[in-house]
């Protein structure tokens, strides 16, 4: 239930989790795994690093948030939680680009990498999350440059569809992610985690779009030159069959 209410991704499932993890009589197996559940999802980090920041989250579960943040590949918010927690930010500079596109890689470890840091956003025939763009085929769309220049400024180029928008809603909670889908009266918006939910369009206060890409910066540096190139020699060989 507590990873249900984690992928669900509303305001509503979020305050149920922080409301869990800030009591004390509940095991603290299960608060720790319900801190893990609101850190699901973007919206969910930055709910966590709040509580981290208000210094309302227990202090038998900073080390879980500690966790979280320090395997976090969103730069920014792994920089501001490290003002609050333990954590240690390890300064990495990758090799230029032209350097980059010289490195010879290995396409197999490649797929492990892409599990490990792209599966949770993008799919390669249908394994992996559908929310980012599908990535099957994406050897036969994009160059060597290009795919580099997708995951080292995925905000320089963000795909058509992919916008993504911050929807208030009447009841106060606000809901990002993608225009799915939408009619004369409703509007379906995938989130992260590829869940998709309907709204009347008279329950939407407002929308916004970002101005950034709903893909975190700072991914290449997380994984590091060697998997970085792997996963891009992966992604060259996904062509159209």
């Amino acid at each position: 239930m507590l990873s249900l209410l984690g992928k669900a991704g509303s305001d509503a499932s979020r305050n149920t989790l922080k409301l869990f993890l800030k009591n004390g009589t509940n095991p603290v197996e299960l608060r720790i795994k319900a801190v893990q559940a609101l850190a699901d999802n973007r919206p969910g980090q930055n709910s966590l690093l709040e509580l981290v920041k208000d210094q309302t989250l227990p202090e038998d579960l900073k080390p879980a948030a500690t966790e979280i943040f320090t395997k976090s590949h969103r730069k920014e918010l792994k920089e501001e939680a490290a003002k609050y927690l333990d954590i240690k930010i390890q300064t990495y500079t990758l090799p230029p680009l032209n350097e980059l596109m010289s490195m010879q890689g290995n396409a197999d470890s490649g797929s492990v990498a892409f599990v490990t840091y792209c599966s949770s956003c993008h799919q390669v025939k249908e394994k992996g999350i559908a929310f980012g763009p599908d990535l099957s085929e994406i050897g036969s769309k994009l160059s060597r440059e290009a795919l580099y220049n997708a995951i080292l400024e995925p905000s320089a180029g963000i795909s058509f569809g992919f916008e993504g928008y911050a929807f208030k809603l009447k009841t106060g909670a606000t809901v990002s992610g993608y225009i799915a889908s939408q009619t004369e009266d409703e509007i379906s918006i995938k989130m992260i985690g590829g869940i998709i939910e309907k709204f009347k369009k008279s329950d939407i206060v407002s929308k916004t779009q970002h101005d950034r890409s709903l893909m975190p910066e700072g991914l290449a540096e997380g994984m590091g030159t060697h998997d970085l190139v792997n996963v891009i020699v992966y992604l060259e060989q996904l062509k159209k069959e």
